[in-house]
């Protein structure tokens, strides 16, 4: 059991024509299967998946399709220079501070201790257990996911709680600030991205700089780029996106982020990467800290001077028999109808310059709200950003108004 940015890292450090790892991640096991990775070290996107899918289909179960070829294992070596290269993400030298960490009894756990320094470990999470039996879900972009984690920072006093998913490919974090403050993929990203805007920019590193970002994520990280003179570029929904991007532009790479709690920072990697995302959220915690700030500050500081960025992502799940007729009768919904207060409709399966996907968004005057269906799982994500003085009540008015619209096509199926 390893990371699996490990093997992004090792496609491109062995010079392998492709990698190939067996992972479901924080997904129940129906959904078990493999990621597939090219030569760059990029996730395949959906196109490039569809005459592999067909080839497995054509040949029996065991049969070698290059009988003399033989695959590379990853070794103890090439982990040794994955660790190396996450700590050279270092940006500034900070004082120990006290972290938590758990893996969720996942992959994680693996090379913690040679990351980070100081860090308290949830022992009942180190175990490797396909059935999560601490958790109900073990997705660290739920805070559920942290009960054993506070116990640990509560009894430790610790400056900050960190947990990677089971494949550690995202991270979540807690931080202390009168108690435990709970931070999510979008604001973890922004979070990063200060630190790492202003690091650049105190080291005259700014010039011919890009940052990508999924079109589902917070566009505060666009406001900031703008700020400083960076180029953001958007792209559709999973990192593999993020990666071709990455292997396309002339411009230098400074950061790369998801709302799911997934960044790169740096670009040996070609797919998220939480053992990087652990190890500069450490090291930010420690630097703000020394400066009397919590990242709960820094993050108060962009509100100010951005406008807050109130984000929400609601997943309804449509399991059972018509669960996926459902999912596009859903989606058929919103490409063919408008909503209360949109200013304009995209969908990106017609979207001219963009890359097709079954997406829709729509703009509002302070805002957005994206329908789309998972890939992976029988559900539709729907995600939701106001930006404004006071828009939480708004937040949760629209969450309601959504919630109706979706409930209403479901019981049209009922009848």
């Amino acid at each position: 059991m390893r990371p699996t940015p490990l093997l992004s890292f090792a496609v491109r450090y062995m010079k392998a024509d492709a990698g190939v790892i067996i992972t479901a991640s924080h997904n129940p096991k129906e959904y078990n299967g493999v990621k597939l990775y090219d030569e760059t070290g990029r996730q395949l996107i959906p196109s490039e998946i569809v005459p592999i899918s067909k080839k497995i289909e054509s040949i029996k179960y065991f049969e070698s399709v290059f009988p003399n070829v033989e695959p590379k294992y990853v070794t103890a070596d090439v982990e040794m220079k994955y660790i190396e290269m996450v700590k050279s993400i270092k940006l500034n030298n900070v004082k120990e501070i006290k972290a938590v960490f758990t893996p969720l009894h996942g992959t994680g756990g693996v090379f913690i201790k040679d990351i980070l320094p100081n860090v308290h470990l949830v022992e009942q999470q180190m175990i490797a257990d396909p059935d999560f039996s601490t958790l109900n879900l073990p997705n660290p972009e739920n805070e559920e996911a942290f009960a054993l984690a506070l116990e640990l920072g509560n009894s430790v006093d610790a400056d900050i709680l960190l947990a990677t998913d089971p494949d550690a490919d995202r991270v979540g974090c807690m931080i202390k600030d009168n108690g435990y403050h709970f931070l999510s993929g979008n604001e973890i990203a922004v979070i990063l991205l200060k630190y790492i805007l202003d690091d650049a920019k105190s080291k005259n590193r700014l010039s011919n700089r890009i940052v990508y970002k999924s079109i589902v994520s917070s566009k505060l990280g666009k406001m900031m780029c703008q700020k400083y003179g960076v180029t953001m570029e958007e792209t559709l929904t999973g990192f593999k996106y993020i990666g071709k991007l990455m292997n396309e532009t002339k411009k230098k790479y400074l950061f790369g982020y998801e709302e799911s709690n997934g960044c790169i920072i740096n670009d040996d990697v070609r797919d998220k990467d939480a053992m990087q995302a652990a190890y500069l959220l450490y090291e930010a915690c420690s630097y703000y800290k020394t400066r009397g700030l919590t990242l709960l500050d820094v993050l108060k500081g962009l509100y100010d001077e951005f406008g807050k960025y109130a984000n929400k992502t609601i997943s309804y799940m449509l399991d059972g028999q018509g669960g996926q007729l459902l999912k596009e009768k859903i989606m058929q919904y919103f490409k063919e109808n408008s909503i209360d207060k949109a200013i304009n409709k995209i969908d990106y399966n017609i979207e001219p310059g963009m890359m097709k996907d079954n997406i829709v968004k729509f703009d509002l005057n302070n805002g957005s709200v994206i329908i789309r269906p998972s890939g992976t799982e029988p559900k539709i994500k729907v995600y939701l950003e106001l930006n404004g003085s006071n828009v939480d009540n708004e937040l949760q008015l629209l969450e309601r108004y959504i919630t109706g619209i979706i409930n209403n096509i479901k019981g049209e199926r009922d009848e």
